[in-house]
C-alpha cells in the first residue's frame, strides 16, 4: 500500500503525531467515567436514607411450668370415723302393778282441785286489778261452788253508738241493758262476780282478752281478722238471736260473718275445722250450773237457724276445731234477755248463766288457759 501523501511546505516537529490515537484514549476515558458516574448515582439512587430499618425482635425468654401429678397416697392422712345415723328408739319400759291395797288411797285429785285449793278468796280479789278479765276457780264436787269474777262486754262495729236505753235494739244502736240484767243474774245466783268491762270495737286488740262477748251489728272487712282472731284464742261469743219478724223475713243464718272471718284470716275450712250442730238436750251446756232437763227454754225468740216457728227450743252451736264458740243468746219481745211482757223468763235467763258458766269452764277456753298460768 503506498504511502499517504504529506505535503512538506507546512511541514513541523507535531506533523507526526497521530490525532486519531490520542482521540481515541480520550474518548475510552470519558466513556468509563460516564460509565462509573452512572453506577455511582445508580448505587446512590437505590440507597433511601428515610427508609425504616426493620430490626428483628428476639423472642423472649418462656418459663414451663409443669404441673405435678397428685400422689396417690398422703403422708399425714387421718382416718376418718364413720358416724352412725342415729335412730329414735322407744325406749320400753314394765312397770309393776301398783298394789292400791296397801296405799289404801281413796281420794281423786284433779288439777282443778290443786287450783281451788291454792287459790283463795283473798287472792282472787288481789288478782281483780284489771290485768285479768275472768278468774274461775271450781269446786270438783260442786259445780255450783264457783268463787272468781268476769268481765262482760258489748262488741259492736265502728258505725254504732253506744246508748244504755231499751229502745236501742230497735234503732240499732247499742243497748248495754242485757248485760246489767246478765251481770245481775250471775251475781245473785253464783258465786261470781260480774261487772261491766265497757265497749269495744272489732278491731280492738283488748278484744283477745275477754272471755265471752256479745256482739252487735256486721263487722267492716278491717275487722274480720281481730275477728278470726278471737275465737281461735279461746273466746266465746253470745250472738244475736232472731226474733219472728226476722224469721218471717226469711233471715236464717247468724254465723255468715263468723264464717267468712275463719276462712279468709283463719285458714279454716268450714265442715273439717268449722261447722253448726244443733246440741243435744243431754249437752254439758244445759247442765253446767242450772239442770235444765228438757234442754233450752221456750223463751220469745229462736236460737238461730231453725225451719219452722215452732222449733224455739232448738239451740244451734258454732264450734271450731271441737270446742263450742258461740251460741245465740234468746232475745224477749222487745229484744232484751229477761223481757218477755208477762212471759216467764226464768228458765232463760237460767240458760244464759249455764251458758257463760260452760264458756269460762270448758277447755281450751280463754279463762282456762289464764288458770293455767296462774297455777
Amino acid at each position: 500500500m503506498s504511502k499517504k501523501w504529506v505535503s512538506t511546505r507546512f511541514a513541523s516537529p507535531t506533523q507526526g503525531f497521530g490525532l486519531d490515537v490520542l482521540v481515541s484514549h480520550l474518548r475510552k476515558g470519558f466513556v468509563l467515567s460516564v460509565a462509573l458516574a452512572s453506577a455511582i448515582h445508580l448505587v446512590v439512587v437505590g440507597i433511601n436514607p428515610f427508609a425504616e430499618a426493620e430490626k428483628k425482635i428476639s423472642r423472649p425468654l418462656t418459663t414451663k411450668f409443669i404441673k405435678r401429678q397428685p400422689r396417690l397416697s398422703k403422708p399425714l392422712e387421718l382416718r376418718k370415723i364413720p358416724k352412725f345415723k342415729r335412730q329414735m328408739i322407744r325406749r320400753q319400759m314394765r312397770m309393776a302393778a301398783a298394789r292400791m291395797d296397801q296405799v289404801q288411797a281413796t281420794a281423786v285429785f284433779s288439777m282443778r282441785s290443786i287450783i281451788a285449793r291454792s287459790i283463795g278468796a283473798t287472792k282472787i280479789n288481789a288478782l281483780d286489778t284489771g290485768r285479768y278479765r275472768a278468774v274461775v276457780v271450781q269446786n270438783p264436787n260442786d259445780k255450783q261452788g264457783l268463787k272468781g269474777f268476769i268481765k262482760l262486754a258489748r262488741v259492736h262495729s265502728m258505725g254504732f253508738v253506744i246508748d244504755g236505753s231499751s229502745e236501742a235494739a230497735a234503732t240499732g244502736s247499742l243497748n248495754i241493758q242485757e248485760i246489767d240484767i246478765i251481770c245481775d243474774m250471775i251475781n245473785e245466783w253464783t258465786g261470781l262476780r260480774a261487772d261491766f268491762a265497757g265497749s269495744f270495737t272489732f278491731d280492738d286488740e283488748r278484744l283477745l282478752e275477754i272471755p265471752i262477748i256479745m256482739p252487735q251489728g256486721t263487722p267492716t272487712e278491717g275487722e274480720l281478722q281481730n275477728m278470726a282472731r278471737y275465737l281461735l284464742g279461746g273466746g266465746f261469743v253470745l250472738l244475736e238471736g232472731l226474733n219472728r219478724d226476722q224469721v218471717r223475713q226469711g233471715l236464717r243464718d247468724i254465723y255468715g260473718v263468723w264464717r267468712e272471718a275463719l276462712e279468709k284470716y283463719g285458714g279454716l275450712i268450714e265442715g273439717r275445722d268449722f261447722y253448726i250442730a244443733r246440741l243435744p238436750d243431754d249437752h254439758p251446756l244445759f247442765s253446767a250450773y242450772f239442770d235444765l232437763g228438757a234442754g233450752a227454754p221456750r223463751g220469745a225468740s229462736g236460737f238461730g237457724m231453725f225451719t219452722s216457728l215452732s222449733d224455739f227450743n232448738v239451740v244451734q252451736g258454732f264450734f271450731v276445731k271441737g270446742r263450742l264458740v258461740a251460741v245465740p243468746r234468746p232475745l224477749g219481745y222487745d229484744g232484751i234477755i229477761g223481757h218477755g211482757n208477762g212471759v216467764e223468763t226464768t228458765r232463760i235467763l237460767q240458760f244464759v248463766v249455764n251458758t257463760i258458766i260452760y264458756a269460762l269452764t270448758q277447755e281450751g277456753s280463754t279463762t282456762q288457759r289464764l288458770m293455767q298460768m296462774v297455777n
